[in-house]
């Protein structure tokens, strides 16, 4: 995962605006973690967790986008624990 996190957040993007400056909506974009088809629901929310991001995009072996998965969506994919 290769990426450049140096554009300006939310305060920035406001204070642009007050100044009358035209803000697009990449200027408050930030770049989205990446996961593959294997990736495991475990691996994918320790990895959401570390990025502190609730986002990511799933791409086949192809490199194509498949989708999207959140932190949301994604404990109900983890199997529960058996209980006796």
């Amino acid at each position: 995962m290769n990426e450049a996190s140096c554009r300006p957040r939310a305060r920035d993007t406001l204070i642009a605006r007050t100044r009358g400056q035209t803000v697009t909506a990449r200027d408050p974009a930030r770049p989205v973690p990446e996961l593959t088809e294997q990736h495991t629901s475990s691996h994918s929310i320790e990895l959401l967790r570390q990025r502190r991001t609730s986002l990511a995009v799933v791409r086949d072996a192809t490199g194509r986008l498949i989708g999207m998965v959140s932190l949301d969506n994604l404990p109900a994919r983890l199997p529960h624990p058996q209980t006796a």
